[in-house]
């Protein structure tokens, strides 16, 4: 099959001739089908004897009209994102067919939209809004919630419209969105029609195509080989920056065995417009092959350090670091290597560290930074806290440290979270087969007209509690998550709070300040496993996927189990008073 659709037409007719002995067009499985039509384009007047295969022009005339027109209704969906402030772009099926030429040579089912990952929130939310809600069952509130954990969700709408909403363009073990944002500075605008749509670059759809079409559980193998010769034989086609991407998505081995079959399939002459895919893939083979004096280096430390696995990747991510690390940017790499050898690797003598410099002069000090894990915004001089330590917007200095991103700017006693997300960025000097009390003191804006609002707390990319807070009384809770050496990032810990049901004083009513306002965070304390709470018990833990009520019983306890005092200073009480981001004269405050 991807003979006929891909080879010259003398070897593509008998590769069609040849399946066509033992198959029957209509009964041809999901793979096969989705080349059909462009077989039927390429070779359909050198076989006119195959009344089946003549009947496809039908089929294409079909697919023609359904691209047409899921083309301008998607991308409606795209320019009402656009004017909401979202950025978006396609790719696959809708975003190949600028490539394909003619508009019937590729069907589709759905159209896949990317956006960027720190807007998937806003866009899930306004999505929502103009109608589309989520397929197979599932909820918008999970898909809210398992956004790190899956690439996307399938979206549709009553009149038919459905799209794949892609946060993430490949089913990564983990987010990447500093990778990601290349894809949208590389993106450009084609034609499909009448209809001008947002694309991926052909150099980085390659690995897209690939990415998504070679997992085993894809139904699309053969249509991204086809995909693939299409980018490749692209006039702007990169092959570095292809081989780049494949390096960083981890997809070298998808796009290498897809080369691989592209330069065997074509090894007899190609069809008239993919004469240079063979020529390329060869050329993105030896790219993707092609080692560094760097990589070498890397590989022999991986391979010759003492201990587990993981503590030679550790060993050889420490290198890396000290080499990047701007604290030594004054003397250069050098004297951060040099510190490294030294305090980490106990290596005494001065001539093992030149081996790792090298690393840099072999072209790999652009990739340097893809070896360090950046947590939330915060900046490099974050504050350790040791244990038992103690911290609160009211007297710690130098409290906006903590505050990654997602926050107001800090008021005299409080600051306010902004909606959907806000991070908190914490070094823990937490011992080895150590345990400490992570507390938090917060109160929550709710109110009459909006009483409830649910946290989703994430530690460094795992959840581990959901606070529901209710409108009943006013409190300020305390709230604890226990963890534990293995929780924390070489004691980097990111608290990341997705916060929903979030309003603004303007819009409940209560106060003239537009700002939306989740949560109010008072003070963080670190504590020691088994302290004691304000009612003689030990502080419970919380589990993954524990969920905490947190309005006040009869009795002044929450139902965590933590005592819930009255506010000594409630933070929506000072709502109506001018705050430091609005300097407008305000109404008297709120009782």
């Amino acid at each position: 099959m991807l003979q006929a659709a891909l080879a010259a037409p003398d070897t593509a007719v008998a590769a069609w001739r040849a399946w066509r002995a033992g198959h029957v067009v209509y009964d041809a499985d999901e793979e096969a089908s989705r080349l059909l039509a462009t077989i039927a384009s390429r070779i359909g007047r050198l076989v006119p004897d195959d009344a089946e295969l003549q009947r496809l022009h039908g089929h294409r005339r079909h697919a023609w009209t359904v691209n047409m027109l899921r083309a301008a209704q998607t991308n409606d969906v795209a320019s009402s994102l656009r004017a909401a402030g979202m950025d978006s772009l396609f790719f696959k099926g809708l975003g190949m067919l600028p490539l394909y030429g003619d508009m019937s040579m590729r069907n589709m089912s759905d159209a896949d939209l990317l956006v960027r990952w720190h807007q998937r929130h806003d866009v899930i939310d306004h999505l929502a809004s103009i109608g589309f809600s989520p397929v197979h069952g599932v909820s918008l509130a999970k898909m809210h919630t398992l956004d790190r954990i899956y690439p996307g969700f399938g979206m549709r709408r009553p009149d038919g419209i459905e799209t794949d909403v892609h946060w993430r363009p490949l089913h990564h073990l983990r987010h990447r969105p500093h990778l990601d944002e290349i894809l949208f500075e590389y993106s450009r605008l084609e034609r499909i029609g009448a209809t001008t749509v947002a694309v991926a670059d052909p150099s980085h759809h390659l690995v897209l195509v690939i990415g998504h079409g070679m997992r085993s559980d894809s139904g699309a193998h053969l249509i991204a080989v086809a995909d693939a010769c299409q980018l490749l034989v692209a006039p702007d086609f990169d092959a570095r920056r292809a081989a780049a991407l494949a390096h960083e998505y981890e997809r070298t081995s998808a796009v290498d065995d897809v080369c691989a079959v592209i330069i065997d399939i074509l090894a007899d002459g190609a069809h008239s417009d993919l004469v240079n895919a063979r020529d390329r893939a060869i050329e993105m083979r030896q790219r993707l092959r092609r080692r560094t004096v760097g990589d070498i280096l890397l590989d022999r430390q991986l391979t010759s350090a003492h201990g587990s696995s993981s503590g030679r990747l550790k060993t050889a991510r420490s290198m890396w670091v000290a080499a990047s690390d701007p604290r030594w940017r004054d003397g250069g790499p050098v004297f951060g290597l040099i510190d490294l050898a030294r305090r980490e690797l106990s290596l005494d003598r001065a001539r093992d560290v030149p081996a790792q410099l090298v690393w840099i002069l072999g072209g790999r000090s652009e990739q340097l930074g893809s070896f360090r894990r950046t947590v939330g915004g915060a900046g490099e001089d974050v504050p350790t806290l040791p244990i038992g330590d103690s911290v609160s917007v009211s007297t710690t200095t130098g409290f906006e440290l903590l505050l990654a991103s997602g926050w107001w700017e800090p008021e005299e006693h409080h600051v306010w979270s902004k909606a959907p997300e806000a991070a908190l960025t914490l070094n823990i000097d937490l011992p080895p087969n150590r345990g400490c009390n992570l507390m938090m003191r917060t109160v929550p804006f709710v109110n009459a007209t909006h009483p409830d609002l649910t946290v989703d707390v994430r530690i460094n990319g795992t959840s581990r509690a959901v606070w529901r807070y209710r409108y009943e009384t006013d409190v300020e809770v305390d709230q604890r998550i226990t963890l534990h050496a293995d929780d924390l990032d070489d004691g980097r810990c990111e608290v990341l709070f997705i916060i929903h049901g979030a309003s603004s004083p303007l819009e409940s009513g209560v106060a003239a300040d537009e700002r939306v306002l989740g949560i109010a965070l008072q003070s963080i304390a670190i504590e020691p496993i088994g302290i004691l709470d304000p009612g003689g018990h030990v502080s419970p833990r919380h589990e993954i996927g524990d969920e905490t009520e947190c309005g006040e019983a009869a009795d002044g306890t929450t139902r965590d189990g933590l005592r819930a005092g009255r506010v000594r200073r409630d933070p929506r009480a000072v709502l109506g008073r001018r705050h430091r981001s609005d300097r407008r004269a305000a109404p008297p405050p709120v009782r």
